[in-house]
């Protein structure tokens, strides 16, 4: 069970913006024993246009077997048609959850009718409240530590409604490069 659990977090620390798909069953995330033991779950992601130039989909990318080497967990990630993101999460949505991956990366609170707070009350998305608060202490932290941080980062009616990363310190945040763009030297 704590193995589960344990891979199940690792799932969700993955995503920036996580939504474990829920079903009849209370669960965090579907994870199930792959091929030698390794973890193994499906990510429901879109992907960036420039991305698409590169690579057919998410699998295809050089860091998800780096990943798969570093976490010991594969990820099978479903990438819809770049342009057809809506349409087909309207459709996934639309199949039940019989049909969803185990986590998916979309903007509830923008294209969800009720945000995440109906997808919640759907049966689309799981409360992880009460599970990052226990196993990802460092980050709740962080995020109570500021007002605007934690404002963004629950609903109005007190339910974590994104997992993801924070940027720890103000040098951090905004260009990566603040000097001159052109040597003159050169």
């Amino acid at each position: 069970m704590k193995k589960t659990l344990r891979t199940a977090l690792l799932a969700v620390l993955l995503t920036t913006s996580l939504v474990a798909c829920g079903g009849e069953e209370e669960k965090v995330a579907v994870v199930h024993d792959g091929p030698e033991g390794i973890g193994e779950f499906e990510y429901w992601l879109g992907m960036h246009s420039i991305t698409s130039k590169a690579v057919t989909d998410h699998n295809d990318h050089p860091a998800a077997a780096r990943l798969e080497a570093q976490t010991g967990m594969k990820v099978d990630y479903v990438s819809p048609p770049v342009g057809q993101e809506k349409s087909q999460m309207n459709l996934l949505l639309a199949g039940g959850n019989d049909g969803m991956p185990d986590l998916f990366r979309y903007n509830l609170p923008l294209h969800y009718r009720g945000g995440v707070d109906g997808a919640l009350a759907d049966g689309v998305i799981l409360d992880i409240t009460d599970l990052v608060e226990e196993y990802a202490p460092n980050y709740m932290a962080r995020i109570n530590a500021s007002e605007d941080m934690k404002k963004g980062a629950y609903t109005d009616s007190g339910v974590l409604a994104y997992f993801g990363s924070t940027l720890p310190d103000p040098e951090m945040q905004g260009l990566p490069f603040n000097g001159p763009m052109v040597n003159k030297n050169s």
